[in-house]
């Protein structure tokens, strides 16, 4: 397991989803990432986890925000204007 989070670690590092400043991590969407990345692998629908990856892509884009609600996803379209 540790194998997995030190590369889950080093996908968000990389792409700056993690910051460190001064030893200390500062990492908000990184949870949600782990959240959706989660919710994804339990889907038993190829095609809703499909679908939800493409979402979950969106989201790292910064297209869209997803919450989860009980076992749903809910989306929402960013607002660009601020």
């Amino acid at each position: 397991i540790m194998q997995k989070n030190d590369a889950f670690i080093k996908f968000l590092l990389k792409r700056e989803y993690i910051k460190i400043n001064k030893n200390i991590y500062h990492a908000p969407e990184a949870f949600k990432i782990n959240a959706l990345m989660s919710w994804c692998m339990k889907q038993k629908d190829q095609e809703v986890m499909h679908k939800s990856l493409l979402l979950l892509e969106r989201f790292l884009a910064g297209a869209i925000d997803i919450q989860i609600k009980g076992d749903k996803l809910k989306v929402s379209e960013r607002n660009t204007n601020k």
